[in-house]
């Protein structure tokens, strides 16, 4: 849960926490008249850091326990998704989806997954729940049953002109050495180098205010942003940006890095 931790820490400097924590703060230091008074000595100046103090805990508690909420739905909401069921057969849809790991000393440290499939046009796949929830209605209702039963096995994927990138991690003990930029350029060069995958020009990307690193890694590969006005979450409107690359802009750095490498 480190977006949560980060989220919590930028929450506590937001000035509307901030000005909550001090009228609630001041509110106490008046109800217990611990208001500074000279004449009583040096020691009555510091009588109202208990209150400041006493009141901060329980409005912590608050600010984690409300942004707990958004971010574990989020967690489930990744974990649960049709891809990650058998991920080796949905990213080996298209030649241009991939899946890579890093591990070092057989420790996982870093993923990244590029879909080029059909399904890339979906930002949000569906999850295990939406499909036993769509199981539950067929077997409560007969007839939607059948219909479905009369489908056409679904064909296999002819690929899709935009891809997504829909999982991308490494370890924050590795971000310093750049470990991330490696891994996303081999998983960028295998999109747009792949067999029949010509017809993929842009690969989308999306990531929150959490992960500068990701969003560092994607702007020196080329993403440029995709909307002006970045998407807003929470209460706090935490920002989530949209980034895209081209393949001509793909091209482009590519060049530029094998001139570096030489």
């Amino acid at each position: 849960m480190e977006q949560l931790a980060k989220a919590n820490q930028k929450a506590y400097s937001n000035p509307i926490y901030l000005g909550i924590w001090l009228a609630v703060s001041l509110a106490m230091v008046e109800y217990m008249r611990w208001w500074p008074d000279p004449i009583r000595g040096v020691w009555r100046f510091l009588q109202p850091i208990p209150a400041f103090a006493s009141c901060a805990v329980p409005l912590m508690f608050f600010v984690d326990w409300f942004n707990r909420t958004y971010f574990e739905a989020e967690v489930t909401n990744v974990l649960s998704r049709t891809d990650l069921l058998e991920p080796h057969k949905f990213y080996s849809q298209d030649p241009a989806s991939s899946l890579w790991v890093v591990e070092h000393k057989r420790l996982l440290i870093g993923v990244i997954a590029i879909d080029a499939s059909a399904d890339a046009a979906i930002t949000n796949l569906p999850t295990t729940i939406d499909i036993a929830a769509s199981l539950k209605e067929e077997n409560e209702n007969p007839s939607s049953k059948a219909k479905s039963t009369k489908k056409k096995a679904p064909l296999p994927s002819q690929g899709s002109s935009t891809a997504i990138i829909r999982h991308f991690f490494m370890d924050e003990s590795y971000r310093m050495a750049a470990v991330q930029d490696d891994l996303l350029a081999q998983a960028l060069s295998q999109a747009f180098s792949a067999k029949r995958s010509t017809k993929l020009t842009h690969i989308k990307a999306i990531h929150s205010e959490f992960e500068k690193y990701v969003g560092t890694a994607l702007r020196k590969a080329g993403f440029r942003v995709a909307s002006e006005k970045p998407e807003t979450l929470g209460f706090f409107r935490w920002r989530r940006y949209a980034l895209e690359l081209e393949r001509e802009n793909w091209v482009g750095w590519k060049a530029a890095e094998d001139v570096k490498s030489t």
